[in-house]
């Protein structure tokens, strides 16, 4: 018992790991990463993670994209096995595409596309940890029973690499980058979200959000608001 306890503290202070384990019967987890080119012509994002529901038999581990110039996404399903995390540090693989704090790896190819490439992340800030607080929910994240929980890996850093995208070579070096997750049972019945680190001044992001949190029978409107000002 004590073990668990340990581990469990050990996560809920390192929120950017993975949050789960692939025997719960309902469970999602997912880290959304944003990559924009350093022209700003491209924006695209990757979202890998797993789905579980066993009641269904549709578990499985997927990696969605989005396309911000044409809103066009698509949704690669792989077998649960295909997901492999590893134990107290941010980093697992997803079929033969790796991700970490700090790179990504990817090698996907199925009906929808084929992505393939590199990319590798400098000067990452990520959000700091309190004891009271160690993530961006702050004491909320202590909170049991809550259908999702989010966590903020990075509010800003460099790109470096390119990636292949349905035939098409993106460059992002020189570009930015920003990194989140969520992981529960459920998303939030409604939200609303935005997010975006290019601005004037060097080093500044800002990411808010606002959403309906169903809590032990009832609900209660919940909000995050992360703002970096020139590294601060």
């Amino acid at each position: 018992m004590k073990s668990r306890i340990v581990e469990k503290l050990q996560r809920i202070y390192n929120p950017p790991v993975f949050q789960g384990d692939l025997s719960r019967e309902s469970y999602f987890e997912g880290w959304y990463f944003k990559l924009v080119t350093a022209d700003e012509g491209r924006r695209f994002a990757l979202i890998p993670g797993i789905s579980l529901d066993r009641a269904r038999g549709t578990s499985h581990a997927f990696l969605q994209t989005i396309d911000g110039d044409t809103a066009e996404t698509q949704y690669h399903e792989l077998p649960l096995e295909a997901f492999r995390a590893a134990r107290g540090a941010f980093r697992f693989d997803l079929g033969l595409s790796h991700f970490s704090s700090t790179s990504i790896e990817l090698d996907v190819g199925d009906e929808q596309g084929r992505l393939a490439g590199s990319l590798e992340f400098t000067e990452m800030f990520p959000w700091p940890r309190r004891l009271l607080a160690p993530g961006v929910m702050g004491w909320y994240s202590f909170i049991p029973f809550m259908e999702c929980y989010h966590g903020l890996v990075s509010l800003d850093h460099v790109l470096h690499g390119e990636l292949t995208v349905n035939g098409e070579t993106i460059d992002f070096t020189g570009g930015r980058g920003y990194t989140e997750k969520d992981w529960g049972t459920s998303f939030p019945s409604g939200y609303t979200w935005m997010q975006s680190n290019h601005f004037g001044r060097p080093r500044t992001s800002c990411m808010a959000s606002i959403a309906r949190i169903p809590w032990l029978g009832s609900h209660f409107t919940g909000y995050l608001l992360a703002l970096l000002v020139e590294g601060e």
